[in-house]
């Protein structure tokens, strides 16, 4: 009887001094419903991959669409690990195949611009639902800030050279945005040959 309440007391306080799991709260409807948007929200990131997907399989393997779905890919990982954190069920990709690519890659390269710039207005809107939890207002932050700081400049250029970077052009972007993020050139390789 002793060495079982001795267990209990222990438990206890062990239970009382462990740093509270934010994943063990519950989200209030508004911040969950925040966080599915911005995963499957037309403005979305599961929006944004399938109409670079669409894109890539027109026109092939292209810049900045290449490098961008793969960028769109992270950030859907991200939410998702979120919503896991949370308890809350991943959304189905209702996006995935129904996007139809635009007929030229300079109009695929002004939608590119358009969908950067809801995407950055999306996050605008949902970061104040969201700003009590930490995790989830620093993925917000930081995927805001790719869209705006890194995607957005991406297609700017492409729309100036007709939808398309040749190899150069997208160095060059690279090369700013390793700038923008205090890296060195060799910190990072080329898209795709790592």
């Amino acid at each position: 009887m002793k060495t079982r309440t001795i267990i209990t007391i222990i438990a206890a306080a062990i239970a009382a001094t462990a740093p509270a799991q934010e994943g063990a709260l519950r989200l209030p409807s508004d911040a969950k419903a925040a966080l599915v948007e911005a995963l499957a929200g037309p403005d979305g990131e599961y929006a944004a991959r399938a109409t670079y997907d669409a894109i890539l399989k027109k026109f092939g393997d292209v810049q900045p669409y290449k490098s961008i779905i793969q960028a769109e890919n992270r950030h859907i990982q991200a939410l998702e690990r979120q919503l896991r954190r949370y308890g809350i069920a991943i959304p189905k990709d209702k996006f995935a195949g129904k996007i139809e690519a635009p007929k030229t890659l300079k109009e695929a390269a002004r939608q590119g611009v358009e969908a950067e710039i809801d995407n950055v207005k999306m996050f605008d809107k949902l970061l104040p639902k969201i700003r009590e939890y930490s995790s989830l207002t620093r993925v917000f932050t930081n995927l805001r800030r790719a869209s705006k700081e890194a995607h957005l400049p991406a297609f700017q250029r492409a729309l100036k050279n007709e939808g398309g970077l040749t190899r150069v052009q997208f160095a060059d972007l690279v090369e700013k945005d390793r700038e923008r993020l205090g890296e060195k050139s060799a910190d990072r390789a080329w898209p795709n040959e790592k």
